[in-house]
């Protein structure tokens, strides 16, 4: 009676270390399979021809989730709180770059983005978030900065010769601080209005400069080009004065931008208004992206772990 006694406890004893085992094991795969995902909060500028499309980078903690699939989406929206617009994920990709955040690697995944937008008015969202659901009923909402769409325009009577970012730090990243433009014309012209395909950047017309030629590098600093009293925080935007630019003739055109608030800016679309012998045009100059920067930890955010 007594060995069986003994015998049972050790049978217990052994069963509880097995559950504790399995329990701690299941905890450990679970914690390891958890999917965590960040986004670049950062300004994005986009024209478009037929519809708009966005290249969005999402960064994961799997190289190989079965969540970032296209065909395990179901639905994605990109919103903020006065709009939201139904998007298709046409494509996901993984890049093969990676960065480290908090000592774990992510890895890149190009989520290619489209929009049915029939407007032909700039659309400018602010503080804008991507929804995802998944066809297994969870989803993840990641923030992705500002989003400005504009239709591009066919014109094309001013020739752009050069397009050229200036490049400076602010604090602890670097942005873009002004675009400098090298233009022409096969007609004389008068430029009325220069603007930007942008939500949250202005121009400070107060240090635009126009001249034959303005030497300058993609990291001359501003105050260098613009004056000592140049900041691209300070509100001194001003109003556009009007500018005419001679047949044949080239000139400099350097753009200086005013941030509202702290973004990773590396490419800006432009809009220009001229008249020609009376009539008006508006041609745009596509956001190329002026520089590539490795400063993205100041603006990543961090998102719901679903699992994976």
């Amino acid at each position: 009676m007594i060995i069986m006694k003994k015998k049972f406890s050790l049978i217990l004893v052994i069963s509880i270390i097995l559950l504790i085992i399995t329990a701690f094991v299941i905890l450990i795969c679970t914690r390891t399979n958890n999917l965590k995902v960040i986004s670049i909060n950062k300004h994005y500028s986009i024209l478009y021809v037929n519809e708009p499309e966005i290249e969005i980078s999402l960064y994961s903690n799997h190289q190989n989730s079965k969540y970032l699939k296209t065909d395990k989406v179901e639905a994605a929206q990109l919103y903020n709180e006065n709009d939201l617009f139904n998007v298709r994920i046409t494509e996901i990709r993984d890049t093969g770059n990676s960065i480290t955040y908090q000592n774990t690697p992510f890895y890149e995944h190009k989520l290619l983005i489209k929009l049915d937008v029939t407007s032909d008015q700039l659309i400018n969202m602010n503080n804008t978030n991507l929804r995802i659901e998944f066809n297994t009923n969870e989803k993840i909402e990641v923030k992705v900065g500002n989003i400005s769409f504009f239709k591009q325009t066919n014109e094309n009577n001013i020739n752009i010769q050069k397009v050229q970012g200036i490049v400076n730090d602010f604090g602890i990243y670097q942005s873009l601080s002004a675009v400098k433009l090298r233009i022409s014309s096969s007609n004389d012209c008068k430029i009325t209005n220069i603007f930007l395909v942008s939500p949250s950047l202005t121009i400070n017309y107060s240090k635009l400069l126009f001249a034959d030629e303005i030497e300058c590098e993609h990291n001359t600093p501003a105050k260098d080009i613009f004056g000592n009293d140049f900041d691209n925080f300070i509100n001194n935007k001003g109003s556009f004065t009007e500018i005419n630019l001679f047949k044949n003739i080239e000139k400099d055109v350097i753009i200086p931008l005013h941030y509202s608030e702290k973004e990773l800016v590396d490419s800006i679309g432009i809009i220009i208004e001229y008249l020609i012998n009376g009539v008006s045009y508006r041609q745009t100059i596509n956001p190329y992206r002026l520089f590539n920067t490795t400063d993205l930890e100041y603006f990543i955010d961090e998102y719901r772990i679903i699992n994976n």
